[in-house]
C-alpha cells in the first residue's frame, strides 16, 4: 500500500511556504526546497500550479546530493521523481529552479510504494544565508545560449544561481526572494508598482496579504543585490534609491539585529555602486554598525564567460560570483 507524506516533522521544507491550505503547502520562490529521506527503490510525489495558466513552472530533482535533473510541473500531476534506485537509504530533494513571477506551486505530498521505509529527514545546516535580489540573483537566462534567447523558464535554473552555489560551498541553508525586473524604489524601466522592499516582506509575493513571519527564520547573514532596474533608465533619483535603500536595511537590521549584512551590486550595471558605498559608509559610522559591508561585482566578462538571456550572467559567470561572495564571507564571517 503506498504512503503519502507531506508533515513538516518528516519534510525538511527550506523557504517561504504556506501552509495554510489543507491540501499542502503553497510555494513561489525561487530555491524553495522540499527534502525527504527514505530507504526504498522508487518515489513519487504530488505536485502542481496553484493557477492553470501558470503551466511553465520547473522544479530540479536532486537524488543522493547529484545532479540535479529537470522537470516541468505543467499540470496537477503525480511524478515520478526516482525509480529504479537501489533498496537503501536515499535523499530526495525537489527544489524550485523557476522564479517567483513564472507562478506558485503546490506540494501534495511524497508518495513511497509498500515496502519502503521512511527516515529521519536529512540534517540541516547550521549556518543560515538570505539573499534578496533581482533577476541576477534570480538566475534569469543563466542556462540561454544567448542574449536573443529572452525569457524562458526552462532556461531558468536557480541551483547554479550565484546565491544556491554559494550556500553549497558555505553549507548554509539558503532563503531566496528575488523577483526579475524590480529594484528598491523603481522597477526596470522605472515602472513603480511593487519593488523589492515590499515583496521580501512576503511569503507568497503575488498576493499583498500573504505576511512572512520575519522571526520564524533568523538568517546569519543577508546579501542584497538591488539597485540593476532602478539604473536602468535616464531617470534616475539616486537620493530616492538611498531612501529606499536605508528603509530596507532598517527592517532587516532591526528583525536580525546580529545578522552580517553585505550590500552588493553587479555584474550587469554598476553605476549604484557609489550610492550602496556612500550609504554603507554613513551608517557604519552614524549607527556604528560594523557589522554592514559592501562590495561590488566586477562587470561581466562576456568574451571569457559567454552571456545569459537579455544579456543576463551566464551559469560561467554566475560561478564566478560565487566564488568572490564565497571568500567575502568567510572572511567576513570566519565561515
Amino acid at each position: 500500500m503506498t504512503q503519502t507524506i507531506i508533515g513538516q516533522e518528516q519534510i525538511n521544507y527550506t523557504g517561504r511556504f504556506d501552509f495554510s491550505s489543507p491540501d499542502g503547502p503553497i510555494f513561489a520562490w525561487s530555491g524553495c526546497s522540499i527534502a525527504i529521506s527514505f530507504q526504498g527503490s522508487e518515489i513519487h510525489a504530488r505536485l502542481g500550479p496553484v493557477s492553470h495558466d501558470m503551466d511553465d513552472n520547473w522544479v530540479n530533482i536532486v537524488i543522493d546530493d547529484q545532479e540535479p535533473v529537470p522537470l516541468r510541473i505543467h499540470r496537477t500531476d503525480r511524478y515520478v521523481l526516482a525509480s529504479g534506485l537501489t533498496n537503501e537509504a536515499h535523499t530526495v530533494v525537489i527544489a524550485k529552479r523557476t522564479e517567483a513571477l513564472v507562478g506558485e506551486l503546490q506540494f501534495m505530498g511524497f508518495e513511497l510504494p509498500a515496502g519502503s521505509e521512511l527516515l529521519p529527514p536529512p540534517a540541516r545546516p547550521h549556518r543560515k544565508l538570505q539573499i534578496i535580489g533581482d533577476s541576477i540573483t534570480a538566475g534569469y537566462g543563466n542556462e540561454a545560449a544567448g542574449i536573443e534567447d529572452g525569457f524562458k523558464p526552462s532556461q531558468e535554473n536557480q541551483y547554479w544561481a550565484y546565491g544556491s552555489i554559494t550556500a553549497r560551498n558555505l553549507n548554509a541553508e539558503l532563503h531566496i526572494t528575488a523577483w526579475s525586473g524590480k529594484g528598491m524604489y523603481q522597477n526596470y524601466g522605472g515602472e513603480r508598482d511593487v519593488q523589492m522592499p515590499e515583496l521580501f516582506l512576503r511569503t507568497l509575493p503575488s498576493r499583498a496579504d500573504s505576511a512572512w513571519d520575519l522571526q520564524s527564520w533568523i538568517p546569519d547573514a543577508v546579501v542584497i543585490n538591488l539597485g540593476t532596474n532602478d539604473f536602468s533608465v535616464e531617470t534616475i533619483d539616486p537620493a530616492l534609491y538611498q531612501h529606499a535603500y536605508r528603509e530596507l536595511l532598517g527592517t532587516v537590521r532591526s528583525s536580525y539585529p546580529n545578522a552580517y549584512i553585505l550590500c552588493t551590486i553587479g555584474p550587469m550595471n554598476l553605476k549604484p555602486a557609489p550610492y550602496i558605498q556612500e550609504l554603507v559608509n554613513e551608517l557604519r559610522q552614524a549607527a556604528g554598525d560594523d557589522q554592514l559591508g559592501f562590495f561590488a561585482y566586477p562587470e561581466q566578462d562576456i568574451e571569457a564567460n559567454g552571456i545569459g538571456g537579455d544579456w543576463h550572467p551566464s551559469r560561467k559567470t554566475h560561478a564566478s560570483m560565487a566564488e568572490l561572495l564565497t571568500r567575502e564571507l568567510r572572511d567576513r564571517l570566519s565561515w
